[in-house]
C-alpha cells in the first residue's frame, strides 16, 4: 500500500458507494425522494391530483421516454402523495416537473431500455397488450401465471380472482388502445433529461390516455367488484411514504377512483407486477402454494416442448423433479457430432415472492445450488465418457413468475465443459430468433473464448442476449478491431470492454416481431394463436406482413392460414387422398403466396365498415399422391373443369374444390393452375361477401393479381440432371460462410507472422505481398492442423456433400427465376437478394472444394474422428479467409489496391478496400443480376421432358474436336459415355456420392463405346490423387496449380473431380457424378474459349494452335461485326492500319478488330474486341485490370495501350481515314467491346477516360440512330 493510501478513509467511501447503490436500485422511501427533491414536493402541493395524476400517468404511455420510467412513476407516485391543491396543471408544469426529478438522486440508477416498450399475452379469449416498465420479461411471467390462473375452477373465490386478474389485463389493453399502441412497440433507449413539449401531446390527451369510464368497462363485461382488489384507496395514502418504488402499495393498486363514472390508471407501466401479486398473494394466503408449483411446472413443460430450443429440435424432455419445495428438470441434446448442450432448468417455489415481492431477488441459501450442482456433475461425467463426445456446454435456466433469483457460485470443473445461464424467458425469445442453431449459440462461445485468450476482458453484466447483441451489431466480430488505438493487446496487457448493458433490447425485440405472435378469431368465433410463417423471409411487401399460421391447427395437423387486413381472410388446406405431407405443405405454402395479394386486393371492398368480418375458405385438393415425374399435361383450356365452390356447413365459411386430376396443370410450363387457383378463390371470397359481380370481379381481382404467365410458388418439373434424382441423400443444410467463425478466424492473424517491434504498419508491394504470403502460410498451417485430427473418407464425404448442396440451392434460384420475377417483380431488391443469396452458396461451394483438395492430402485414412458441423464451419471460414487473403496479394501486387496494410491490436489485417467496394463488388453484382434476369426464360424448359443427343460429333467444330483428342486421349462422346455409366449407378444406388475401387470403376465404365485406355486417360485426366504433402505439387504440375485463390486450377476439385483416396494399387474412388459433369463441362468450356492459360494443356496443337486462336476471340470479333453490320454500320473487320492509311506503316501496330461507320454520321468507331473470361475474385479481376492501364509492362505496351496507339495514329491521320470511309470531318470514337461485364466498366483509370467500355448492346444503344 501506497503512503497514498493510507490517507483513505475507506470506511467513508464504503459509506458512500453503499448510498449510492441504495439510490441506483431504490432502495429508499419515498419520504427520501420527497426529502430529496422538497422543491418538486412543494411545487405539486398545490395541484388537483384529479388532472395531475393522469397527466404524468400518461406520461408513461410514450414510447419516446421508455428508458425514464423510473422517474416517470416517482413522479405519479409523488403527485398521490403531496397533490392537494386545486391548480389546474398545463402541459409545461410535466415538462418542468420532468426536469427536476431528473436532477434529483432518484434518477441515478435510469438504464436504457432494455425490452419492448409493449409486449403482449393472450388466451382463448383474446389479446392484452402490455406497457413493459422497467419489469423483466413482463409479458413472458404474465402470460405463464395467466395460463395457471386460468386452470382455477370457474366458481368462488376462484372465480373472483380470474375476474380481477383478467379485467386488469383488459384495462392494459384498453390503455393500449386509446394510445394507438401496437404489439411489440420498441420504444426508445436514448436518456432524455428533458420533454420535447413539441413532440408532447397535449394535456387532455394524455389524460385521456389513462381514463377509463366505468360504461366502458361494462361495454367489456367489467364491474368495479372486479378491479376493487387493484384500486388504491385513500388510507394507503399515509403509509406510502414509507415504502419503496416498486413493490408499494400504489405498484399493487394502480387505479384511482377519479370519480362516481371514470377511473384513472395512474401507473400503466405497473399492471403487469399488481395482476401478477394480486393473483399470488391469493395463491399463497389460500395455501395453494403446491397446486401453483405443480401447474406452472407443468405450463413451463408444454411451452419448451413447442419450442425449438436454441433453434434445435422441438418436444424437449421436460420431467419435473421435486425438491422440496423447489424443482429441477435436466435433459440434454447431441447438437452436432460430439458435442452436447446439456440444460438445467430450475423452477423457486413461489411461496418465495412473499419475501420482497418482484423487487427483492429470490437468493437460494445452498439447498438448490447443491442440487444442480449435482445434477451438472452427473450430466458432464454421463456424456463425457461417451466415445464420441468432443465438447460440452452447461446452460442453466431460471424458470419462474417474473420474480429475480440468484444461486451460489456453480462449479463446471472440466476443460472441455462451458457453462452459461440465462432465464427461462430470454432462452425462448433466442430460441425464436430467425437465425438461431445450437451452432450459432456454440460459436458465440467459441468466439468469447478466442478474444479472451488474446487478451480482452468482456464485460457484459446483462448476459448472453446481450453479447449476441454485440456480436450482430459487429457483423460477428467480438471487437472492433478498426477503432482499437494502436496499443498491444495480450494477456499480459489486457484490454477491457464495456459492452453497452442495452444491446439485449434489439435482440428481444427482433425475436418478438420476427413470428410477431398474437392470437386472432376465425369465423366460429374460435380464437387460435397465429404467427408469421417465417421471421426472416427472403421477399416481403406490405401484404405479406399481414399473413399469419395458425399454430393450434399445426399442433393438430392441420394446415391454416389467415391475411389479417380490413377483413380477416381465413384458409385451410386440405388434401385427404395425398399422404406425403410435404407436397401438402407446399401446397398450402402456394396458397399462403396468393392469400396475402387476393387480400390486399379485397381489402376494397371493406367500405367504411369498422366491425371486423371473418370469413374462411376451405380449400381442397382431390389429387391421389402425384408421380416422381409429371404425368400427362392436360390442355390449359381444360383445367378449369376441375375448379369448383361448394357450400360449407360451417358459418361464415365456403368450400373451394379442385378435383382430381388439377395438380397434373402444376406441369404446364405457363401459370395456369395458379391462376385458377386465385380465380376459384378469389369465387369463393366474394361469395361470403355477398359480391354482386363474383365472376367480373374475380376475373379482375386475379389479373391485378396474377400479373405474368412465369409468376407461381409450386412447381411440378421434370428431372433433367443426375442430382435432381438424388438430391435428398445430401444433407439437410448447407453449412456456409459464418461471421462469427470468419472473425474468430482473423484473431491474431497478423500478429503470428509480424513483430510488434516493427510496428502495425506495412507499405510498399513487395513489402505487402511478402507479408500476406505469411498469413497464407498461417492459414495453411491452421487447416491442415484442423483436418489432420479427422478420418479422410468421411471427411471428403462430408466436404463433397457441402459443395454439391450448395451448388443444388444456387440451382435452385436459377431455376426458379421466372417464377421469382415473376412473383416479386424485376426490382432492384429482387436481384439483390438473388446476387446475395447465390453469393452465399458461391462461397460456400468455393471453401468447400478447397477443403476437399486439402483433405485428400492431409487426413489420415482410416483413422481419426468424424467431422461435425461446428468444426466444418470454423474449417469453411478458414478456407474462405485464405482465399480472400490471397486474393489480396494479387490485388496489391496488379496496383489495383494501395499497398498500405495495418495490423490491428488484436491481429486483424485491416486494408482500404475502394477496389472491393467501386470494382469488386458492383461488378460481381451486375454479372450476377444480369445473368438471373437472362436465365429466367430459358427456365421453361424445366417443364418439358428433357432431350438427350446420343453424340456431340458434328455438333462442334471438327478442328477442335481432334484437337481434344489429340490432347486428352478420349474424344468427347467417350467421355460422355463414361460419365453416363457413373451417373447411372448413382440413380441405381440412390446415391449423390459413392466410392468405388479403380477396378470397378474399369469394370463399371468399360464397353463397346468405352476402351480401357480411354477409361484410364479420362480417370488420368480428371481424377485427384492423394499426396504426401498438399503444398507439393506432383510432379509436372507447379504451385499456382494449387493456389486456392486462383481459378481453372490443374489441381483443382473443380477440374479433377473424381478423388482417389488412397495411394495403392487398386485406390478407393470418391465419385460424385453431378461434380464430375460440371467440371467436365468446365474443363471443355475453358479449353474451347482458350479461358484457361496455356500452361493447362500438353500437346503443342492444343497450346498452340487452338489456344491461341481461341484466346485471340477472332469469332468474337466477327460477332461484334456482324451485329454492327445489321444494326447498318459499315464495318471492316480485322483491318490493319496501312491498309486504312494507304500507305506504309514504321512498325507494326496490329489490327483494329472492327473500324465501323454510318454515311448519315460523322462517327466512326475504333473498336478492341475483347472476349474476356468473366474474372470472379480479387485475384482475377485485379490481373485483368493489370492488362488493361495502358502502360508499358516490361517494356512493351499493354493491351489497352496497343490499342489507344492506333487510335492516336488515326486522329493524326484523319484526312486519310475520312478517304478511306468517305465521311466528311470524322469524329473517332474508341471502344473497348467486351463480351460481358469487365472491371474496366468499374475502375477509375485514366488512360480509359475518352474510351467506350462496354457490350456491343451498350454501344448499339448509345450511338444507335
Amino acid at each position: 500500500m501506497s503512503h497514498d493510501d493510507a490517507n483513505i478513509d475507506w470506511k467513508t467511501l464504503k459509506l458512500f458507494f453503499d448510498e449510492q447503490t441504495r439510490w441506483a436500485s431504490l432502495s429508499v422511501t419515498i419520504q427520501e425522494i420527497a426529502d430529496d427533491n422538497k422543491s418538486l414536493v412543494r411545487d405539486l402541493s398545490v395541484y388537483d391530483p384529479s388532472i395531475t395524476i393522469p397527466l404524468l400517468a400518461g406520461l408513461l404511455t410514450l414510447p419516446e421516454y421508455q428508458s425514464q420510467c423510473i422517474r416517470l412513476e416517482t413522479l405519479v407516485t409523488l403527485a398521490v402523495i403531496f397533490c392537494k391543491g386545486r391548480k389546474k396543471p398545463k402541459i409545461d408544469n410535466a415538462v418542468r416537473w420532468f426536469f427536476q426529478i431528473g436532477r434529483s438522486r432518484c434518477a441515478v440508477g435510469e438504464d436504457p431500455a432494455e425490452d419492448v416498450f409493449v409486449s403482449l399475452v393472450t388466451d382463448r379469449n383474446g389479446n392484452y397488450r402490455l406497457i413493459e416498465g422497467v419489469w423483466e420479461a413482463a409479458g413472458f411471467y404474465t402470460q405463464r401465471v395467466l395460463e395457471v390462473v386460468s386452470t382455477m375452477p370457474d366458481a368462488g373465490e376462484f372465480r373472483r380472482i380470474k375476474k380481477s386478474f383478467l379485467a386488469l389485463l383488459m384495462i392494459s389493453e384498453m390503455v393500449c388502445q386509446k394510445a394507438e399502441l401496437h404489439r411489440y412497440t420498441l420504444g426508445s433507449d436514448e436518456r432524455h433529461s428533458a420533454l420535447s413539449l413539441r413532440k408532447l401531446p397535449g394535456r387532455n390527451a394524455l389524460i385521456s390516455r389513462v381514463t377509463i369510464s366505468f360504461e366502458e368497462l361494462n361495454e367489456r363485461g367489467i364491474t368495479k367488484a372486479d378491479i376493487t382488489p387493484f384500486l388504491f384507496d385513500h388510507h394507503m395514502q399515509d403509509s406510502l411514504v414509507e415504502q419503496q418504488i416498486g413493490c408499494s402499495d400504489l405498484d399493487r393498486h394502480p387505479l384511482i377512483l377519479r370519480s362516481e363514472t371514470h377511473i384513472s390508471v395512474a401507473l400503466p407501466s405497473a399492471l403487469s407486477v399488481a395482476a401478477r401479486d394480486f393473483a399470488i398473494t391469493h395463491i399463497i394466503e389460500g395455501g395453494l402454494v403446491d397446486g401453483f408449483n405443480s401447474v406452472l411446472a407443468k405450463n413451463y413443460t408444454a411451452l419448451l416442448s413447442n419450442t425449438p430450443i436454441l433453434g434445435g429440435p422441438t418436444h424437449a424432455p421436460v420431467f419435473w423433479k421435486e425438491l422440496k419445495p423447489h424443482r429441477l428438470s435436466t435433459f440434454t441434446f447431441e447438437v452436432d457430432r460430439g458435442y452436447f448442450i446439456s440444460y438445467h432448468l430450475f423452477l423457486a417455489s413461489v411461496e418465495t415472492h412473499a419475501d420482497g415481492g418482484f423487487k427483492t431477488a429470490y437468493e437460494d441459501k445452498g439447498a438448490l445450488t447443491d442440487a444442480l450442482q449435482e445434477s451438472i456433475s452427473c450430466a458432464i461425467d454421463q456424456f463425457s465418457q461417451r466415445p464420441e463426445f468432443k465438447e460440452g456446454l452447461i446452460v442453466l435456466v431460471g424458470c419462474g413468475w417474473g420474480k429475480g433469483y440468484v444461486t451460489q457460485e456453480i462449479e463446471v470443473n472440466h476443460p472441455k465443459w462451458r457453462f452459461e445461464s440465462m432465464s427461462a424467458a430470454d432462452l425462448v425469445r433466442l430460441s425464436w430468433l430467425g437465425d438461431m442453431n445450437p451452432s450459432y449459440f456454440w460459436r458465440i462461445q467459441d468466439g468469447l473464448k478466442a478474444v479472451t485468450k488474446s487478451g480482452v476482458r468482456i464485460v457484459n453484466p446483462n448476459g448472453i442476449l446481450n453479447l449476441i447483441g454485440w456480436v450482430r451489431s459487429n457483423d460477428g466480430h467480438f471487437v472492433p478491431h478498426a477503432q482499437l488505438l494502436d496499443e498491444e493487446v495480450s494477456p499480459e496487457q489486457p484490454l477491457m470492454l464495456n459492452l453497452p448493458i442495452n444491446l439485449l433490447r434489439g435482440v428481444r425485440a427482433e425475436a418478438d416481431l420476427g413470428y410477431d405472435r398474437h392470437c386472432a378469431v376465425d369465423n366460429t368465433g374460435v380464437w387460435h394463436d397465429v404467427q408469421h410463417l417465417g421471421p426472416n423471409p427472403f421477399f416481403t411487401s406490405e401484404s405479406a406482413r399481414r399473413l399469419y399460421a395458425s399454430m393450434d391447427d399445426a399442433l393438430h395437423g392441420m394446415l391454416t392460414s389467415v391475411y389479417e387486413g380490413k377483413f380477416q381472410l381465413w384458409l385451410s388446406l386440405e388434401t385427404p387422398n395425398i399422404s406425403d405431407r410435404e407436397i401438402a405443405f407446399r401446397l398450402w405454402e402456394m396458397a399462403n403466396e396468393w392469400l396475402h395479394r387476393i387480400g390486399s386486393k379485397l381489402d376494397r371492398y371493406a367500405g367504411h365498415q369498422t366491425k371486423t368480418t371473418n370469413i374462411k375458405v376451405h380449400v381442397e385438393f382431390q389429387d391421389i399422391d402425384p408421380p416422381k415425374e409429371p404425368g400427362q399435361k392436360p390442355k390449359a383450356d381444360d383445367l378449369s373443369q376441375f375448379c369448383i365452390v361448394n357450400e360449407h356447413d360451417e358459418p361464415n365459411a365456403i368450400k373451394a374444390v379442385f378435383k382430381a386430376g388439377f395438380l397434373n396443370g402444376f406441369g404446364i410450363a405457363e401459370n395456369v393452375a395458379e391462376r385458377l387457383f386465385v380465380l376459384n378463390v378469389s369465387r369463393a371470397f366474394l361469395h361470403l361477401l355477398n359480391a354482386t359481380d363474383i365472376e367480373g370481379e374475380a376475373e379482375e381481382i386475379t389479373r391485378n393479381v396474377v400479373q405474368n404467365q412465369e409468376a407461381r410458388s409450386f412447381h411440378v418439373i421434370h428431372a433433367h440432371h443426375f442430382i435432381d434424382y438424388v438430391h435428398d441423400t445430401l444433407t439437410e443444410k448447407l453449412v456456409f460462410i459464418d461471421e462469427i467463425d470468419d472473425a474468430a478466424a482473423k484473431i491474431g492473424l497478423g500478429w503470428r507472422v509480424c513483430d510488434r517491434v516493427q510496428g502495425n504498419k506495412i507499405e510498399g508491394r513487395e513489402a505487402c505481398t511478402n507479408f500476406l504470403e505469411k498469413v497464407v502460410d498461417a492459414l495453411i498451417a491452421d487447416i491442415c492442423e484442423i483436418l489432420v485430427s479427422f478420418e479422410r473418407i468421411s471427411t471428403l464425404n462430408r466436404l463433397v456433400a457441402n459443395s454439391e448442396k450448395a451448388s443444388v440451392e444456387a440451382d435452385q434460384w436459377k431455376r426458379t427465376s421466372a417464377a421469382i420475377i415473376g412473383l416479386h417483380g424485376q426490382v432492384d431488391t429482387t436481384i439483390q437478394r438473388y446476387v446475395k443469396e447465390t453469393s452465399k452458396f458461391a462461397g460456400a461451394g468455393i471453401a468447400s472444394r478447397v477443403l476437399i483438395e486439402m483433405a485428400v492430402c492431409v487426413c489420415p485414412l482410416n483413422n481419426g474422428t468424424q467431422l461435425s458441423d461446428i468444426e466444418l464451419s470454423k474449417l469453411i471460414a478458414r478456407a474462405s479467409l485464405l482465399v480472400r487473403i490471397g486474393g489480396l496479394s494479387d490485388a496489391i501486387h496488379y496496383n489495383a489496391l494501395p499497398p498500405e496494410l495495418t495490423i490491428s491490436s488484436l491481429g486483424d489485417v485491416l486494408f482500404r478496400d475502394d477496389f472491393g467496394d467501386l470494382v469488386v463488388q458492383p461488378m460481381l453484382s451486375r454479372v450476377l443480376g444480369e445473368k438471373f434476369i437472362a436465365n429466367a426464360p430459358l427456365q421453361k424448359k424445366n417443364y418439358d421432358e428433357p432431350v438427350f443427343t446420343s453424340t456431340s460429333k458434328g455438333q462442334i467444330d471438327e478442328e477442335f474436336w481432334c484437337v481434344w483428342k489429340g490432347e486428352m486421349g478420349f474424344d468427347l462422346d467417350e467421355a460422355r459415355n463414361i460419365i453416363d455409366s457413373l451417373e447411372n449407378k448413382g440413380v441405381t444406388d440412390h446415391s449423390a456420392i459413392y466410392s468405388i475401387s479403380q477396378s470397378e470403376y474399369f469394370s463399371l465404365v468399360c464397353s463397346d463405346q468405352v476402351s480401357g485406355d480411354v477409361a484410364a486417360k479420362f480417370l488420368e485426366q480428371f481424377s485427384l490423387k492423394t499426396r504426401h504433402r498438399w503444398d507439393k505439387p506432383s510432379k509436372g504440375f507447379v504451385m499456382k496449380d494449387i493456389y486456392p485463390w486462383r481459378f481453372g486450377r490443374r489441381l483443382s476439385f473443380v477440374t479433377r473431380p473424381i478423388l482417389k483416396v488412397d495411394g495403392s494399387d487398386d485406390p478407393l474412388l470418391l465419385i460424385a457424378p453431378a461434380a464430375l459433369r460440371k467440371g467436365f463441362a468446365y474443363v471443355v468450356d475453358g479449353t474451347h474459349s482458350g479461358r484457361f492459360d496455356q500452361s493447362f494443356f500438353q500437346s503443342d496443337e492444343m497450346k498452340n494452335s487452338w489456344w491461341g486462336k481461341a484466346s485471340e476471340g477472332h469469332s468474337f470479333n466477327a460477332e461484334v461485326a456482324q451485329r454492327l453490320l445489321d444494326a447498318g454500320w459499315q464495318i471492316w473487320e480485322n483491318i490493319e492500319i496501312p491498309e486504312i492509311l494507304n500507305q506504309r506503316a514504321e512498325q507494326d501496330f496490329g489490327d483494329v478488330d472492327v473500324l465501323a461507320w454510318r454515311t448519315d454520321r460523322q462517327d466512326v468507331l475504333v473498336i478492341e474486341c475483347k472476349d474476356l473470361s468473366l474474372a470472379r475474385n480479387y485475384s482475377e479481376i485485379a490481373a485483368l485490370l493489370s492488362s488493361f492501364q495502358g502502360t508499358d509492362v516490361d517494356g512493351k505496351p499493354d493491351s489497352l495501350k496497343k490499342h489507344l496507339i492506333r487510335v492516336s495514329i488515326l486522329e493524326r491521320n484523319i484526312e486519310r481515314l475520312q478517304r478511306f470511309t468517305g465521311i466528311h470531318e470524322p469524329n473517332i470514337i474508341s471502344c473497348l467491346v467486351c463480351s460481358g461485364v469487365v472491371p474496366m466498366q468499374y475502375s477509375k483509370i485514366e488512360t480509359l477516360s475518352k474510351t467506350h467500355v462496354g457490350s456491343v448492346d451498350d454501344l448499339l444503344v448509345l450511338y444507335s440512330c
